[in-house]
């Protein structure tokens, strides 16, 4: 509540006070809203693996194929987004569909200093730990903000190492200080001469942020002030284009993201988040 008393020039106020009348104080209430009129907006954002190809799996080990007709099982795989961002204006650096491999491997990776993202209207905070082998298509809360009223055409999603605070941290294994953590097997077919490894891709690096296009407008105004965004994470596209025989030699004894399968690995991890 904030009070103010108009200020009357002592003549005048002499004046009143003798005529018996009282010096009135107004007050006034100051409410915070989001661009709604005494309104409240919300957009509540999600995340869940969803396949683009292969059948809606359950829980548990994913088996797919490339498109180099490889077999893949994953048997572990979790990816941190650190936070997400709506966007009102979206330039050709927005996509909506899996992008071509970038040039140079060092083109994937930011520098990975980052304290907490402070939460704003437009933008989730805390990092959440998502578990590819969770079931298909089954949204999890992954933050939400309060945004102005707008038309909002993306989302901005960053992917950096999770902290001791990041949320959905998984029991299994810890993820605290990595990014991305793979354990998978696959079978080569026919021309790429059959051969058969298991690797495991563990590796902290902070990859590019993905500018992913919406699939409509979301119109957040004072008759629709809530929305939500569901992010598919396409995990069956992580390894197309990928030679996994040479994938196993490169990280037989450890990940870097500089090795060539390695960082086209993670430009494809980075590109396969769509708009549900």
């Amino acid at each position: 509540m904030i009070f103010r008393c108009t200020k009357l020039f002592v003549p005048l106020l002499t004046g009143l006070l003798a005529t018996g009348l009282l010096v009135a104080c107004s007050s006034s209430t100051s409410t915070s809203s989001s661009g709604t009129d005494g309104g409240v907006t919300k957009v509540s954002m999600y995340a869940t693996p969803s396949p683009t190809s292969a059948p809606e799996i359950t829980a548990d080990g994913k088996t797919f194929t490339t498109d180099l007709g490889d077999s893949i099982t994953i048997n572990k795989a979790y990816l941190v987004i650190w936070s997400t961002t709506i966007e009102t204006s979206c330039d050709d650096s927005f996509s909506a569909r899996v992008k071509e491999f970038l040039p140079n491997p060092l083109d994937i990776i930011v520098p990975p200093v980052h304290a907490h993202t402070t939460p704003t209207p437009t933008s989730t905070g805390e990092p959440h730990v998502i578990d590819l082998l969770a079931q298909d298509n089954t949204p999890v809360a992954i933050g939400s903000m309060s945004p102005s009223v707008a038309d909002y055409c993306g989302v901005d999603v960053d992917f950096i190492a999770a902290d001791e605070d990041a949320l959905d941290l998984p029991g299994d294994m810890d993820m605290v200080g990595r990014t991305v953590y793979i354990e998978a097997s696959f079978q080569q077919t026919g021309a790429n001469g059959g051969m058969s490894d298991d690797f495991v891709i563990d590796t902290g690096v902070t990859l590019i942020n993905r500018k992913l296009l919406l699939s409509s407008l979301m119109m957040i105004s004072a008759a629709s002030p809530t929305a939500s965004v569901t992010i598919g994470i396409n995990y069956d596209r992580w390894f197309d284009s990928i030679n996994l025989v040479q994938l196993e030699a490169e990280t037989d004894a450890g990940t870097d993201h500089m090795d060539d399968q390695v960082s086209r690995l993670l430009q494809n991890i980075t590109a396969s988040l769509h708009h549900i």
